[in-house]
């Protein structure tokens, strides 16, 4: 499959966030105790710059935290942007745990001939693009 490693950026950078985004959407919804950090602040001493920094972890965790929740928040923006046939291809192939299954099934699934899912998934993904502004 020479066609795979001649994807754009964009549809790498889409495709990664596709992907990752039920973990990523499960960890921020989970409410669990044991996954936030204490809530005294212990703060390190960094250097940055040429200038000492101080930094508590209980900081860089809330930071790194609401970086993921507006990343989640941005591409289920981008996602009301696809019409429905888009939305079916895209939940069904990066959504769904169908790690065994290839674009043959997905696409018979959904009732579409395999190109025309090549082509909604390829069309989905540059509305996706576009929307989250990864396209020069």
């Amino acid at each position: 499959m020479g066609a795979a490693t001649n994807k754009p950026d964009y549809r790498k950078q889409v495709e990664a966030m596709l992907k990752a985004y039920p973990w990523v959407k499960q960890t921020i919804q989970e409410s669990n105790e044991e996954l936030y950090p204490s809530c005294v602040p212990i703060y390190e001493e960094m250097f940055g710059h040429g200038e000492k920094e101080y930094a508590s972890s209980t900081e860089k965790y809330g930071i790194k935290r609401a970086k993921k929740y507006e990343r989640i928040k941005e591409l289920e923006d981008a996602l009301k942007t696809l019409n429905f046939h888009e939305r079916m291809v895209i939940t069904e192939t990066y959504f769904k745990n169908n790690d065994n299954q290839t674009a043959i099934t997905i696409s018979e699934q959904l009732g579409l001939a395999e190109r025309t899912y090549f082509r909604i998934k390829k069309e989905a993904i540059l509305k996706i693009a576009g929307t989250l502004e990864l396209i020069q």
